[in-house]
């Protein structure tokens, strides 16, 4: 016998207490599929618990392109950084069998399509908390220029924090697309995914693959959630094939959400949800939301309409002395972010420091840099630090570079440095924050290490979404603020700071 892969040992030949690699023991089978198994394994070097998934040996020798995709996803998801995003350990093809592997972190749960096979339909409540974290992770996932392509349900594992908040994990980027971001790329012309998720570009190929078919998915899986079953179960049930599926998406929708979960599940779900999900599903991609945050806080207001506010007034900058710094988005060509200037010696509460303003943006390489970057959301912070209140006012909304995000992380760590030793608090507008990356988020924790470390005693945010407040939460508790809160009302949040502090 000879050729490649010749003598690779077929996956599923692996048994408890095999020694795979020189370093992971096999402990059980967890699940097999179209590509590999997934085994739980030990790891003799530190004595944890590990996921373990394996190509099967056969598809290296069938498809030239699936190390290839297997490889990809090791490096996809060893970029990303994320509490929804499953976390690669190890990486690498072992010697003896020729085998690529991913060691991962070992989940202890559920994925999402078990759990409904299990409970039927599952309350909104609990759909909105699990979209919003699977959001979280897109959101970043599209920031790095890689779309999963393979949203379901099936790859949304639930597990539980300490604490027993419920935490999601995105899994599975084995046929994500990299854009350029990562300098691999899809040379298959296969049609990849799960049929009752895939986006109209994805069967019948005829636009470019975007973060758009991840929305479209989302939508399907909020379906699925919500009434219990795939929309498009019934027609499957009548033809299953993909010719089936291709017929549906080039049609309109046969039947509103609504009525369709009241007919087949008994599920009744609102009204405004029909319009919603129209949007999630539009044939044409640019007819989508935006992003999967977006869809996700649209998707909390049509299932809870009464959640929202009015829209906060802006309330007129305080008259003490303060510190500013804001970013803006119009590009600059030429221009470069400035570090900020080491504060002065001098006794603050004598020489009040006036008020200063930088100007920072990224300049663009290219005509089309130009183009995307107007497009963009508006991006940078403002610090006012009010020094008789010992209140630092900030407004933040996000950064599209390491650079901006380090120069709001030094600007912060300045400027507030007169309250250091005291009892000071931080009001935040964060109602439009942005997702950001993970080499920018981690300077907004450090912000918050800052705060805690010097002397903060409350932290209030503001916010106008689920999606903010969850992941603003996360930050504030992992960095161990003594006291932090949201808002929607900046007044409220006032009353709060200032109250018996």
């Amino acid at each position: 016998m000879s050729g490649p892969g010749a003598n690779a040992v077929p996956i599923f030949l692996l048994a408890p207490a095999q020694l795979f690699h020189e370093r992971y023991r096999i402990v059980r089978t967890i699940r097999t599929g179209g590509m590999g198994a997934v085994y739980e394994a030990m790891d003799e070097r530190t004595a944890g618990r590990r996921a373990l998934k394996i190509i099967h040996a056969t598809l290296l020798d069938e498809h030239t392109d699936f190390k290839a995709r297997f490889e990809r996803e090791a490096r996809i998801l060893g970029e990303l950084e994320s509490d929804h995003i499953v976390r690669v350990i190890d990486a690498g093809v072992d010697t003896p069998t020729g085998l690529p592997f991913l060691v991962m972190e070992l989940l202890r749960g559920r994925d999402l399509g078990m759990i409904v096979a299990e409970r039927g339909a599952l309350p909104p409540g609990e759909v909105r908390t699990y979209l919003a974290q699977a959001a979280f992770a897109l959101d970043k996932t599209h920031a790095a220029g890689i779309v999963h392509r393979d949203i379901k349900p099936d790859n949304l594992f639930l597990t539980h924090r300490d604490d027993g908040s419920p935490c999601l994990k995105l899994l599975d980027f084995g046929i994500a697309k990299a854009d350029g971001h990562l300098g691999i790329g899809m040379q298959t012309k296969t049609i990849l995914g799960s049929p009752y998720f895939m986006a109209p570009e994805q069967i019948f190929m005829d636009q470019p693959i975007g973060p758009a078919v991840d929305v479209y998915a989302l939508g399907h899986t909020a379906f699925m959630l919500l009434a219990g079953g795939p929309y498009w179960a019934e027609e499957f049930e009548k033809a299953p094939s993909i010719i089936t599926l291709a017929r549906c998406l080039d049609s309109p929708l046969p039947e509103a959400t609504s009525a369709r979960a009241r007919r087949r599940h008994g599920v009744e779900l609102p009204a405004a949800l029909d319009a919603w999900f129209l949007q999630c599903v539009a044939r044409n991609p640019d007819d989508r939301f935006p992003s999967a945050s977006a869809a996700i806080v649209a998707l909390s207001d049509a299932l809870f309409p009464g959640d929202a506010t009015a829209a906060r007034q802006t309330t007129p900058p305080p008259r003490e002395p303060y510190i500013s710094v804001s970013y803006e988005s119009t590009p600059i060509p030429a221009a470069r972010s400035s570090r900020p200037s080491t504060p002065p010696a001098s006794d603050p509460a004598k020489h009040p420091t006036p008020s200063r303003t930088g100007r920072h943006s990224t300049p663009p390489s290219s005509p089309d840099r130009v183009k995307s970057s107007i497009s963009r959301p508006r991006s940078g912070h403002v610090v006012r630090v009010e020094r008789e209140r010992r209140l630092v006012r900030l407004e933040v909304w996000g950064f599209w570079t390491v650079d901006q995000a380090r120069a709001y992380y030094e600007e912060f760590a300045r400027v507030t440095q007169p309250l250091w030793g005291k009892r000071w608090r931080v009001l935040a507008n964060t109602a439009e924050f942005a997702a950001q990356k993970p080499d920018v988020s981690a300077y907004v924790e450090r912000t918050m290490e800052v705060a805690q470390k010097n002397g903060c005693v409350r932290a209030a945010n503001i916010v106008s979404s689920t999606l903010t407040k969850m992941q603003l939460a996360r930050m504030s508790a992992e960095q161990g603020l003594a006291s932090f809160a949201f808002f929607q009302d900046e007044a409220e949040a006032l009353r709060w700071l200032l109250d018996g502090t």
